[in-house]
């Protein structure tokens, strides 16, 4: 269980894509991050029991399978939204990496782009 708002505080409309910046990063990276700041978590939470924790400080992540995480935002205005993001497969990586080229540089025509 982790939260970006100890890292960088309430983002207020970017908040749930600060969340997902990080979960992205923490699958592409394999480590999960910690939570900063969360010293005693509430007793109630009852996490002796539960295969949920509060990540103290970094550790590697390395699951049996795909990496799998999700996200979760909740909106002020009562909109709620989650994600999932997958590591994605071995094969689709090495292919994408070696595919992969640069985009040619946009042509700007004069009075279409320049006041």
């Amino acid at each position: 269980i982790g939260s970006v708002k100890s890292n960088v505080g309430h983002l207020l409309s970017a908040a749930g894509i600060a969340g997902l910046i990080k979960t992205v990063l923490a699958v592409e990276h394999g480590t999960i991050p910690p939570t900063v700041g969360c010293e005693r978590p509430n007793p109630r939470l009852r996490l002796d029991s539960s295969p949920f924790r509060v990540q103290r400080a970094p550790s590697p992540w390395r699951p049996e399978g795909r990496r799998l995480a999700g996200v979760s935002a909740f909106g002020l205005g009562g909109t709620n939204a989650h994600a999932i993001v997958a590591e994605p497969d071995p094969a689709w990586r090495e292919t994408y990496h070696q595919e992969r080229r640069a985009l040619p540089p946009p042509e700007f025509r004069r009075g279409r782009y320049w006041l």
